[in-house]
């Protein structure tokens, strides 16, 4: 295929990505069809099947294009940070500043949360929504986990209890993002921050 071809191709991917994100905020999942993503991305309904077969497909794309390069971000800045309450309260402020400053990753939260319904083909979603919950769970206990006795106010937690924490932590966080998509009161990044302390030092951190 030349290379043009190649790189039209792309941009007609990325427009079925961008529309389909688009119409799926506005209009839940189950509602938007093939066809409404397809005139939406200015494409005919081969188009669409040209690079994708489902709407499976195109949220699985959807996510690959703007939720993992934000969690891949964010995993690598906590490897490079010192385990400490302080700094795993920037690791999560930085994922949090991100996305509120996306329109794209919130459109995409909305959708996660609100707007699909995990049924029949999209019952896998719910599955690997839940397997990256608990992957940001063993994230933060793993972080936890390596603080030395400095970071604690009293005797060091134990495995059982860090896991506790971090449990706790993710709740509060997922909460969080709940509250500020359906009010939008507040900055995301500012309440979670606060959460994060709370949590920490409630779980015997010592937070500045």
């Amino acid at each position: 295929m030349p290379r043009r071809t190649k790189e039209e191709a792309e941009q007609t991917r990325l427009a079925l990505i961008k529309s389909a994100l688009q119409l799926f905020s506005e209009k839940g999942v189950a509602h938007t069809t093939l066809m409404d993503i397809s005139r939406a991305a200015g494409v005919t309904k081969g188009a669409f099947y040209w690079h994708f077969k489902n709407k499976l497909e195109v949220l699985e794309a959807i996510t690959q294009e703007y939720a993992l390069p934000l969690d891949e971000a964010a995993q690598q800045k906590l490897e490079t940070l010192t385990p400490s309450p302080a700094n795993l309260i920037d690791a999560i402020a930085f994922y949090f500043e991100t996305l509120e400053q996306s329109e794209a990753l919130i459109a995409f939260q909305e959708v996660i949360l609100f707007k699909c319904e995990y049924t029949d083909e999209f019952s896998a979603l719910l599955k690997r929504d839940k397997d990256d919950l608990e992957k940001a769970r063993d994230t933060f206990a793993a972080f936890m986990g390596d603080m030395d006795e400095a970071h604690w106010l009293g005797p060091r937690g134990d495995a059982q209890h860090i896991e506790a924490v971090s449990q706790a932590l993710l709740n509060a966080l997922v909460g969080a993002l709940l509250h500020w998509l359906t009010t939008r009161q507040g900055i995301l990044s500012q309440t979670v921050t606060q959460t994060v302390r709370l949590i920490l030092r409630g779980g015997g951190l010592k937070v500045d």
